[in-house]
């Protein structure tokens, strides 16, 4: 009985350090644990042309772009009162740029375009 409760809590707590910005946390459903907080707008082409996509985001939770948008956005717009980090590599993994609100009309300027596969917003 000791041993189970033992296991049990060293689960729980290996559970409470995990970092809020890892991979979004699905309920057992496969939905969203938290309603969306915001949205940021993604584009293949500077100056919010060509494919985008609206994608919906949670604070302090990674996001990964869609398959068709992977490493290939060149802009972006962010809500007010927002920041987020975007990742070169899945689940934010690899070097990130901070891009504070409203967003980047031309990655070029953060020497970030078309290597964004993932993003984590959070408040100002």
């Amino acid at each position: 009985m000791f041993a189970k409760a033992l296991v049990v809590l060293v689960a729980v707590a290996a559970v409470s350090c995990l970092p809020t910005t890892g991979t979004q946390v699905l309920q057992a459903n496969g939905t969203k644990a938290a309603e969306d907080t915001g949205t940021v707008k993604l584009c293949v082409d500077a100056n919010l042309s060509g494919l985008c996509e609206n994608i919906g985001f949670t604070t302090n939770f990674c996001v990964n772009v869609p398959s068709a948008l992977n490493d290939e956005i060149s802009s972006l717009t962010i809500p007010g009162g927002i920041f987020c980090n975007i990742f070169r590599d899945i689940n934010c993994g690899g070097p990130d740029v901070s891009i504070l609100a409203p967003g980047s009309m031309d990655l070029d300027n953060q020497q970030f375009n078309d290597e964004m596969s993932s993003f984590a917003c959070a408040d100002l």
